[in-house]
């Protein structure tokens, strides 16, 4: 089974996509505060990390660029989201593997999830 580590700072939108991805029988943690990103990912080692961008005072893009250049991170597929607009640049400068807009559809998730997540033999 997947692991998934999901970073938003709005509660509403990490149940809805627990739900979403529980529905295809992964295993999702939560987490609402990006300072405990790192102690997260040590805790949980998940096989990939879903994050916004936009939360407070953190851009989730630097948070992304920071894990890709950490020679222990580098290997975690990061997925970003957001509901602003951002160009392709920046998205590719962050080292990020994939970017959905907000609202998504769920298929879409889906998608950019299975291409990204290791195959179960």
């Amino acid at each position: 089974m997947s692991k998934i580590l999901v970073l938003d700072d709005n509660e509403a939108i990490l149940d809805a996509i627990h739900f979403i991805l529980s529905r295809r029988k992964i295993e999702v943690v939560t987490i609402t505060d990006p300072a405990l990103l790192m102690p997260s990912l040590q805790m949980h080692k998940p096989d990939l990390l879903l994050m916004d961008i936009s939360m407070g005072c953190y851009d989730g893009r630097e948070l992304c660029y920071q894990l890709k250049s950490s020679p222990s991170e580098k290997h975690l597929p990061i997925v970003l989201f957001s509901a602003k607009s951002y160009t392709p640049a920046s998205i590719t400068a962050c080292k990020a593997d994939a970017f959905i807009e907000k609202p998504f559809h769920i298929q879409k998730l889906y998608t950019v999830l299975e291409q990204l997540l290791p195959q179960e033999a």
